[in-house]
């Protein structure tokens, strides 16, 4: 064993055990300098970068496909939801209704605020108070 540092004494397995556990206690507060050293000596960014480049569309997709898979289905209903939005918001301009309709909620939001047409507030005569 490289331990025994050649001298043919092994230390206890209570010391190993010790010794790992106090590094791997340690190890946490070291990582944030490691990750940076580990891509630059590596050039994992680089790699990635033109290896993802030399990828088929297919290839790509299969690549993402595992990491959006356990949320596809929440990624089909939020899509579906919002263009069943889009066609109602479509629709309404073709038809006209939604101008009438946003028209109308104009005038009801100036009414409600007191304002006049010109936006600007409305002054009450001594009647209307």
């Amino acid at each position: 064993c490289v331990l025994a540092g050649g001298v043919g004494v092994l230390p206890g397995g209570g010391l190993l055990n010790g010794v790992a556990s106090r590094a791997i206690a340690k190890l946490p507060n070291h990582l944030h300098v490691l990750h940076p050293y580990v891509d630059k000596t590596l050039g994992l960014q680089e790699t990635l970068r033109t290896q993802m480049e030399r990828m088929t569309s297919a290839k790509f997709e299969r690549v993402l496909h595992p990491i959006f898979e356990e949320d596809e289905l929440t990624l089909i209903l939020a899509g579906g939801f919002l263009g069943f939005l889009a066609g109602l918001v479509q629709q309404g301009i073709e038809t006209g209704y939604f101008w009438e309709w946003s028209s109308r909620r104009v005038e009801w939001i100036r009414k409600t605020l007191g304002l006049g047409g010109s936006g600007e507030k409305e002054e009450k005569s001594p009647q209307q108070i």
